[in-house]
């Protein structure tokens, strides 16, 4: 995995990174992109010493993440990341090109969301990497977006944060609000694993792993959270639904980008 100071992306070939449209451009913050000359990619699991640090060539972004920069809700917040020199030193993540992932399967998720302003922790360091297992609760395709014309459809992976005694159990409760909607129909068990967690802010861009015929992929990318999926919620608390873009509905545009075909 890759961090750059409050993001999080996925080394997926020696020269190319996966991680969020939404780390780079925001059409309510800047009239264009973050240029390429201004991002350091730290390798390793701790960013205040990383293994190495490397820079950016290149950002190709999905093709209509630009015009509909709308985080979960367009399922095209993806930007390819390309790097100057490659990265050999660790092996780069398989991508997920089947649409079979397994839903109440155990899935993994890793970031560098912002720990570091947390009681007891620098406020001048960066936060270290930190991995979770949660249950795949959802997952959709189908959602479309447009750019010059063109159609294109992308979908959505999620979980939620249920708590230990089974009172919090947002994406198997009553309460269906704008964002659990787009998720589609389903259900989701009140047991929480052991060590069950969710996403917290900065770990955008992260990947979700989930195992497939016996082989761990990177099956989504951190796009946000549910807005308010229970009363009363505090953010990355119980309750929490964090919300992934398929990359498997994806997956032949990262493959023609990359040459990875």
């Amino acid at each position: 995995d890759v961090c750059s100071s409050d993001l999080t992306g996925t080394l997926i070939s020696p020269h190319w990174i996966l991680t969020a449209g939404h780390n780079f451009f925001s059409s309510e913050e800047q009239e264009s992109p973050t240029p390429p000359t201004g991002i350091t990619v730290l390798l390793g699991s701790d960013p205040n010493q990383p293994l190495s640090v490397h820079a950016v060539a290149e950002l190709v972004f999905y093709p209509s993440w630009v015009e509909q920069d709308e985080l979960m809700y367009s399922a095209n917040d993806l930007c390819l990341v390309r790097l100057v020199e490659p990265i050999h030193s660790v092996e780069p993540a398989a991508i997920n090109t089947s649409l079979d992932e397994p839903i109440g399967s155990v899935a993994w998720f890793c970031g560098f969301g912002d720990y570091s302003e947390r009681e007891g922790q620098n406020p001048d360091a960066l936060s270290k990497r930190h991995a979770l297992h949660n249950v795949l609760d959802r997952k959709v395709d189908g959602i479309p977006s447009r750019s010059g014309g063109v159609e294109y459809l992308g979908g959505l992976l999620a979980f939620d944060f249920d708590a230990p005694d089974g009172t919090v159990n947002s994406l198997g409760d009553g309460l269906v609000n704008e964002d659990e909607a787009l998720l589609g129909p389903g259900s989701s068990s009140a047991q929480a694993l052991p060590f069950e967690g969710a996403t917290v802010e900065g770990d955008s861009g992260g990947p979700l792993f989930v195992q497939i015929n016996g082989v761990w992929t990177l099956a989504g990318v951190l796009s946000a959270g549910a807005s308010d999926p229970i009363e009363d919620h505090r953010d990355s608390s119980y309750g929490d639904i964090s919300i992934f873009i398929r990359v498997a509905t994806h997956a032949e545009w990262i493959l023609s980008v990359t040459g990875l075909r």
